[in-house]
């Protein structure tokens, strides 16, 4: 497998800010339980680790990452490969 470079993963986090910002209940509780706060998420947005951080948040709920997955026509493996380009960690499927 492909690792996915930090460019890629980075627009795969954009769109995962995006896609919770549509999603009020489940920003509410990213904010929550991380303790950042909108503008937080504002000034951060092009942060390699916050959009890691997203899309590990993300990725760490089943449901919620199948609906990610759908509205970006990716599958999961796509989405842990953007979380560890972001976050520097290395992915195995074996």
């Amino acid at each position: 497998m492909m690792m996915m470079t930090v460019d890629a993963a980075a627009e795969l986090g954009s769109s995962a800010l995006l896609f919770l910002a549509e999603r009020p209940d489940d920003i509410g509780a990213f904010l929550a339980e991380t303790g950042a706060s909108i503008s937080d998420l504002r000034g951060g947005a092009e942060e390699p680790q916050i959009l890691g951080f997203l899309l590990a948040y993300i990725a760490a709920r089943e449901e919620l990452a199948e609906a990610f997955c759908v509205s970006n026509n990716i599958g999961p493996e796509q989405l842990a490969g953007a979380q560890a380009a972001l976050l520097g960690q290395e992915t195995h499927w074996t």
